[in-house]
């Protein structure tokens, strides 16, 4: 595989739908992180080129990673969809965590997760099904 083939590959995996998710859990974890830091008085710049290296670039790469591993082992078609799902519930994990630093209540169900339930799992496992499907269709 050539440099330009790789790039080019790279390229379509960035204009993926499940990119442009990540991207914006990324940016709503961001701001509200930022937010709830300065709320309580701990808001320090260094943690925003901190941010940059812990969420952005391995979430990101890390979905890349998947998908060109999916690209050469057709057989792992459903990697990506799955690394996809493990960043947003990762991502939405953040988010809560950042709307209770705010003072915003939030069900202890969705700040710890050893009180998801095996449907609440269920669920996810069916969504996963569901987009692994809709990505052999396209």
């Amino acid at each position: 595989m050539t440099l330009d083939r790789f790039m080019s590959i790279v390229v379509l995996i960035l204009a993926r739908q499940e990119v442009t998710f990540i991207v914006y859990g990324i940016l709503a974890d961001f701001v509200l992180a930022v937010a709830a830091s300065i709320k309580t008085k701990e808001f320090r710049l260094a943690y925003l080129a901190a941010f940059i290296q812990t969420k952005l670039l391995p979430y990101v790469l890390g979905y890349i990673a998947a998908s060109l591993v999916a690209y050469v082992q057709p057989d792992l078609v459903a990697l990506p969809t799955g690394v996809w799902a493990a960043i947003e519930l990762a991502l939405l994990g953040d988010i809560f965590a950042a709307l209770q630093g705010l003072g915003l209540p939030i069900p202890v169900a969705l700040t710890k997760p050893e009180y998801l339930t095996l449907h609440d799992l269920d669920l996810a496992v069916d969504g996963i099904e569901t987009a692994t499907a809709q990505m052999k269709e396209f």
